[in-house]
This record gives C-alpha cells, sequence and structure tokens, in this order.
C-alpha cells in the first residue's frame, strides 16, 4: 500500500526502492515481485528489467511458476518486439520532412 501511495504521487523511484526491499525481505511472496514487475513494466518502461524480475521470482519460487507463465510470456515477447523496433511508442522518423513558414515580416 506505500509503494502504491508513492506511485500516486508520481514517486516511481522510492516506490521502486520500496518493492526491491521488500522483495529482498520476504522472498517468499510472488505478489511483491509481480508489483515490482508492473511497476518497471508500465512506469518505468523497462520490460527487460520486468522480465528479470520475473524470471528471478520462478527460479526463487517454483511452486508458483504455473501462476508467472503469462506474465512471462508477454514480456518475453515485448522485450522481443523491442529489439527489433517494434516497439509502443517508438516511431519511424526516418524520411520526415519538418517544413514551416518563412516570414519576410521582422518581429
Amino acid at each position: 500500500m506505500i509503494a502504491r501511495r508513492l506511485l500516486r504521487r508520481g514517486s516511481v523511484a522510492a516506490a521502486d526502492q520500496l518493492l526491491v526491499w521488500l522483495e529482498s525481505s520476504l522472498t517468499e511472496d510472488i505478489r511483491l515481485s509481480v508489483a515490482r514487475a508492473r511497476l518497471l513494466e508500465w512506469r518505468r518502461r523497462e520490460p527487460q528489467l520486468a522480465l528479470s524480475v520475473i524470471e528471478a521470482a520462478q527460479r526463487r519460487m517454483p511452486e508458483t511458476a504455473p501462476d508467472l507463465e503469462t506474465r512471462l510470456a508477454r514480456l518475453r515477447r515485448k522485450v522481443a518486439l523491442r529489439g527489433r523496433g517494434h516497439g509502443r511508442g517508438q516511431r519511424n522518423v526516418r524520411g520526415v520532412q519538418l517544413e514551416a513558414p518563412i516570414l519576410d515580416s521582422p518581429v
């Protein structure tokens, strides 16, 4: 709940630090790993780091592996697409020419 409040206030880095600390302290709680992965993926736009958090959680808690499969597969697809330059938010700006009128009168 504290991490959620930090996020609402715009303190993404503080929320991430809190979740890192909690995740290292409570290693058997899958919810912390999922919360941190969500923060990394959606707020910090770092799906590669989110993927590494989920993979580490899967190694740490193999009994929860089936619960993580959907998220893991989606993150792997997202990371693979970004590697090829097809991620959301990336635009192909090659070949774009900007035009602006030239004014003859002084400003």
